[in-house]
């Protein structure tokens, strides 16, 4: 899990679950936070008795190849007894590119591109967001 030293919680049995939340800001930029939380020990019938190790932190991406939806990020990660880790990435998993923002041939007939981010906002790629409201 993000926010953990490597190494640091090894057994025979291991059961962790993580979950990421996302938001575009614009075209190009997203912040990200995550969690999660796991136990370890030396045989299933004694994960009952092992305590949670809870993980979290933030991060950005920032998408560099719009038509490849390649981004390259960093996030800080947090874990149990103030440990912390920061961690650099550059490209995607594979599901992760389902959400990446992708530049399609414009409705309005001009040619130029839109952005479609997984949001109900669509703009032109050379402008400026529709936000912040007012």
């Amino acid at each position: 899990m993000r926010g953990l030293r490597a190494g640091r919680y090894m057994d025979n049995v291991a059961v962790l679950t993580e979950g990421e939340a996302r938001y575009w800001i614009d075209p190009r930029w997203m912040v990200i936070a995550f969690g999660g939380v796991g136990r370890v020990a030396p045989a299933w019938d004694e994960l009952g008795s092992a305590s949670n190790v809870p993980a979290g932190g933030v991060g950005f991406r920032y998408l560099i190849a719009r038509r490849l939806g390649l981004q390259a990020g960093m996030d800080v990660g947090f874990g149990p007894s103030s440990s912390r880790a920061v961690y650099l990435q550059v490209g995607s998993a594979g599901a992760e590119s389902r959400f990446s923002p992708r530049l399609k041939k414009s409705s309005s007939g001009d040619g130029g591109p839109t952005f479609s981010p997984a949001s109900p906002y669509n703009w032109q790629a050379d402008r400026s967001p529709p936000w912040p409201p007012g």
